[in-house]
């Protein structure tokens, strides 16, 4: 049992051993890719903060947009509104026109049927002046001197 730890122990110790360029490769290898980790994690750290500034633009340009969208939307509703009392006052106005042209259809057969009323009684005065007349020649005849 001996011999087979110490043969263990001696093919630990052959395999074990590393060279010294083999070693300072390594070393060389791990400080290269350690200066790479560090250029990554700066890299890194640099798109982050581009990114968080970005994204803070982008919220910012949002905000903005939905401040316009809610302005955009109150001066639609007050427009609608708008809208909504124009078409009725020009309900209204339809009606009141409607209304008007009533009183003056009225007016106009009232003011044609009193033209024809004063057209009828001056025919009657006329012919009272006439009779008045008649009556007045006589005696304005036997008046004149002879």
């Amino acid at each position: 049992m001996k011999r087979i730890s110490l043969l263990c122990a001696l093919a630990l110790a052959a395999g074990g051993c590393v060279s010294a360029s083999k070693y300072n490769s390594a070393v060389e290898e791990s400080q290269s890719l350690q200066g790479k980790l560090s250029a990554a994690e700066s890299e890194t750290a640099v798109l982050r903060a581009s990114c968080a500034a970005k994204a803070k633009e982008a919220q910012e340009k949002a905000d903005g947009l939905q401040k316009q969208i809610q302005t955009a939307s109150d001066q639609l509703a007050a427009l609608q509104k708008r809208q909504a009392d124009m078409e009725k006052e020009q309900k209204d106005v339809k009606k009141l026109n409607d209304l008007l042209k009533a009183d003056n259809e009225r007016l106009e057969k009232t003011l044609a049927d009193r033209k024809a009323e004063y057209g009828k009684a001056m025919s009657k005065l006329k012919a009272v002046l006439d009779e008045m007349r008649a009556f007045d020649e006589p005696a304005d005849v036997s008046k004149k001197p002879q």
